[in-house]
């Protein structure tokens, strides 16, 4: 059985220089309260031969990679080693065994990892060891908004206790007024007298809270997803990028 203790994000700003990565270990170390942002220079050779891919604009949305089992950490690293942006938000818990106690670094979303741009380097994305698919919709790559990205990142890189949520569609919307999470939208929750703040992927439908204060909230209406800069989908098709797309909440 697992109880959460603290939230935390892995990190690490790898140089760029063909010498090799600059990080603290790997991960950043799994220091507490650091935000996951992996740039290295790519080292790796493919026996597949060069593809020919059509040109696209800079494409600097997130997307979301559907991996192995417990493959979060090893996949975040080799992509950020080719040079990768990748996003892997951790928590830690506590695993009991019978003689021992533990602490363990997990992901906030298991078998997903977040990764901006670069689908103009499908290759090195899908012959990573350890990715089943881009996540995707209607056929298309999907992209997850900034804004979810960013209310995970700053959950994380806080001092508040953050933990998995059940994913929730409905309940009370609020925008938290002040502190490190001032202006981040999530679904308001109280159970046993603590008030948490339940952030969202909607596209995973998966789910983080974090403990807030009640007083530094306040009720606003839920956005609607059908407006400009709320879409999920990208213009990349699985025909033109040819990636393995695979549906969400796998």
């Amino acid at each position: 059985m697992f109880r959460s203790v603290s939230a935390q994000a892995v990190s690490g700003n790898a140089g760029q220089g063909q010498s090799g990565i600059k990080q603290k270990g790997r991960f950043g170390a799994y220091r507490k309260s650091q935000s996951v942002s992996y740039r290295a220079e790519l080292h790796t050779s493919s026996s597949m031969g060069a593809m020919s891919i059509e040109r696209f604009e800079p494409d600097l949305a997130w997307h979301a990679l559907y991996t192995r089992h417990k493959h979060e950490k090893t996949v975040a690293d080799i992509l950020a080693r080719k040079g990768f942006d990748v996003f892997l938000p951790l928590y830690t818990a506590r695993h009991r065994w019978k003689d021992r106690v533990k602490t363990l670094a997990l992901p906030l979303f298991p078998s997903y990892v977040f990764l901006r741009g670069g689908l103009d380097r499908q290759l090195q994305i899908m012959t990573t060891p350890g990715i089943f698919s881009v996540v995707a919709s209607g056929g298309r790559v999907a992209s997850i908004p900034e804004s979810e990205i960013d209310a995970v990142r700053r959950a994380v890189d806080g001092s508040m206790r953050a933990e998995p949520h059940p994913f929730l569609k409905c309940g009370d919307w609020v925008r938290i007024t002040a502190g490190p999470l001032e202006s981040v939208e999530g679904i308001l929750v109280r159970a046993k007298g603590v008030a948490r703040l339940v952030i969202s992927v909607e596209m995973l439908q998966k789910s983080v809270a974090v403990e807030v204060d009640a007083s530094m909230v306040e009720r606003v209406a839920r956005p609607d997803p059908r407006k400009p800069g709320t879409a999920i989908e990208r213009v990349y098709s699985e025909a033109s990028c040819g990636f393995r797309l695979g549906q969400s909440g796998l």
